[in-house]
């Protein structure tokens, strides 16, 4: 559980997914083919943006298309803006080898920077090393993303870009999270929270303050405080609850009312926890958002499980089944057959109980595949990369080289030029010499 909710605040923190303009779509798309060539570049990477998160095949696209046409402008900080956006792109999507993609794009980026200490450069930079803390903080590299981030938000600090830092707070806060420092990251998300306040950034705030609730929940949940106050934990999650729905951000929404019911129902006040579930459902409907509906529904069958109301909970169990089977939610599938099967037992209808379990052991085995899998994955990549760090060390040491070859031939180039001249000087100083003698000797003569 603890693990899905960091990969939830992440994937929060890096992309603030806000919702899709579609008319500022339309009018970017409009403008682009009159636009001059850098000017395109710049309206491809704000497509880029509008898209993340919501398009992702169409986000990686204009990154794409932005990078084509960014290669034949004489502008570095232009290109490694592209190769930015693509790598975020390829980060969001995160299938097969993206984030090897994101990893080499991001990199290509800090190398067109490099040696570059103009602001627009360093901006530029700081994005690139926020991406950077991303794809270790996938790689399960907490350091060396925490060194990133720090690295980011010093770029940050010094251009006095408040939202950037807000970024880099937050991201602090999912590392500590991941880490299992909840303190910590109370104190990273404050940050961020006062900051993004400060700036009126209202879908970041009700982000934030989300992200404060769920890891102040886990903090209590790992204390060995017997009766603790969740209190603030309800008050963050009702503003954060209340800013979604000024926004009409249905899938913030049914989020926030799932967590609040999850937090009731740990109370055992079963009466709230069923009626935030159910507005959870009806904007989970409004959104379309399948696992989501999945989950409230499985949170709906547990409450009634813990009620002992057997048949209730088979009914919701059996929607959360349909919807997560739709959306191949494997993992939702895994806990909800395993689940049932219990329920089954209670009944005891063993048949059932038993058809379920070896349902639930069979996706047990597959997602244990696919975590193999994702770890293989991993390490092929990371190997990848460090080939890749290798070839980019060897070209760098190459170049170093053939620069030093060029100065050591130069240098003698001259230096023959110089020996050339000077001989030159010394044998037109001689005839002229010479000349006067003659003539010194003929006068004499005459």
């Amino acid at each position: 559980m603890a693990k899905r909710l960091i990969i939830t605040l992440f994937q929060f923190i890096v992309f603030s997914l806000e919702a899709q303009n579609l008319s500022k779509i339309d009018s970017l798309q409009n403008i682009l083919p009159n636009a001059t060539p850098p000017n395109q570049v710049q309206i491809l990477l704000q497509l880029n943006d509008e898209l993340l998160g919501f398009d992702t095949e169409k986000s990686i696209k204009y990154a794409q298309e932005a990078l084509l046409k960014a290669q034949n402008i004489q502008d570095k900080v232009l290109l490694a803006s592209a190769h930015t956006s693509l790598a975020n792109a390829y980060l969001q999507r995160s299938e097969n080898k993206d984030i090897q993609e994101a990893y080499k794009n991001y990199t290509q980026a800090l190398n067109l920077l490099e040696k570059n200490s103009s602001s627009e450069a360093e901006k530029a930079k700081a994005k690139v090393l926020s991406g950077l803390a991303n794809v270790y903080f996938q790689w399960g590299e907490y350091k060396e993303a925490s060194l990133l981030n720090l690295e980011s938000l010093k770029l940050r600090e010094k251009y006095q870009d408040d939202y950037g830092k807000a970024r880099c707070y937050n991201t602090a806060g999912i590392i500590y999270d991941a880490l299992g420092d909840y303190k910590q990251a109370v104190v990273e998300y404050t940050k961020a929270l006062n900051i993004y306040e400060k700036l009126k950034k209202m879908r970041e705030i009700a982000g934030v303050l989300d992200n404060l609730a769920s890891s102040l929940k886990l903090q209590l949940q790992t204390s060995e405080n017997a009766s603790p106050d969740f209190s603030q934990i309800i008050d963050y999650y009702n503003r954060s609850l209340k800013i979604s729905e000024d926004l009409q951000d249905h899938l913030a929404i049914s989020r926030t009312l799932n967590n609040l019911g999850i937090l009731a129902q740990s109370q055992k006040d079963y009466e709230k926890a069923q009626k935030y579930y159910e507005k959870s459902l009806e904007s989970a409907v409004l959104c379309k958002e399948k696992q989501g509906l999945a989950n409230t529904y499985a949170n709906l069958a547990r409450l009634y499980g813990e009620k002992e109301q057997w048949n209730d909970a088979l009914r919701f169990y059996e929607k959360a089944l349909e919807i997560a089977d739709e959306a191949q939610a494997k993992q939702e599938l895994f806990l909800i057959f395993r689940e049932r099967s219990k329920i089954y037992a209670q009944k005891g209808d063993f048949q059932n109980a038993y058809t379920d379990l070896l349902a639930s052991n069979v996706l047990e085995k597959q997602l244990n595949d696919l975590e193999n899998l994702r770890v293989i994955n991993n390490l092929t990549s990371k190997y990848e990369v460090e080939k890749y760090k290798k070839e980019i060390e060897k070209l760098r040491y190459e170049a170093i080289i053939s620069e030093q070859e060029n100065q050591i031939f130069w240098g003698f180039a001259g230096f023959i030029i110089f020996l050339a001249a000077v001989s030159a000087f010394f044998y037109y100083r001689q005839s002229q010499l010479k000349e006067k003698l003659n003539q010194a000797n003929k006068a004499k003569l005459s």
